[in-house]
């Protein structure tokens, strides 16, 4: 088995180990059983508990930048594909167990991941993103202003997953869409 291999399967089996019981003290304990290795094999392949939840959040971005893709390089116009890539990115992310479950008992371990130690997170998606929209269009974006975009719409979706909304109106993807464009409206009459 490759190192990468042996990898991939103490993250599945760190994924198992908090989709079933939650993040807990002894966790490399119980990856190690269920991966069939040694708790040394699991910090020599992954590290600290904190190095296992950055590298499953990690795993999970790559995964999920796969998913998105369709919906980046879609031929709409850019500002449908804005909406609709952060209507896929909130539904997914409301849907994704993984991060439901590290949100919910270890938020002091993704929160900063997502907010003040968020620069390589953002880096990535922007890399990654710019990466997609600039496949196969015929409209000419600057790329600042391409990374600028990017990143706003990071920022919205991290607020949108992680902070609980005082309305109602973002909880089916049709009412997040209009919500989403009363707020690329408001400059639009200025």
């Amino acid at each position: 088995m490759s190192d990468r291999e042996l990898r991939e399967r103490i993250l599945d089996a760190a994924e198992a180990c908090i989709l079933e019981g939650g993040p807990q003290a002894r966790i490399h304990g119980l990856v190690a059983a269920r991966a069939g290795v040694s708790r040394p094999t699991v910090y020599k392949y992954v590290g600290d508990q904190q190095a296992v939840t950055e590298a499953l959040l990690n795993r999970e971005v790559d995964r999920y930048l796969d998913a998105v893709r369709p919906v980046i390089v879609d031929r709409r116009a850019r500002r449908e594909r804005f909406v609709e890539t952060v209507v896929f990115t909130v539904v997914y992310a409301r849907q994704h167990a993984l991060l439901q479950a590290l949100l919910r008992e270890q938020p002091d371990a993704v929160l900063p991941w997502l907010t003040t130690r968020a620069e390589p997170m953002l880096r990535r998606g922007i890399a990654s993103m710019s990466g997609y929209v600039h496949q196969d269009r015929q409209e000419v974006v600057a790329p600042d202003r391409l990374d600028v975009e990017i990143e706003w719409g990071i920022r919205l979706v991290v607020s949108l997953i992680t902070t609980p909304s005082v309305t109602q109106q973002l909880v089916t993807p049709a009412n997040l869409r209009r919500y989403l464009a009363s707020l690329l409206d408001i400059g639009a009459d200025a």
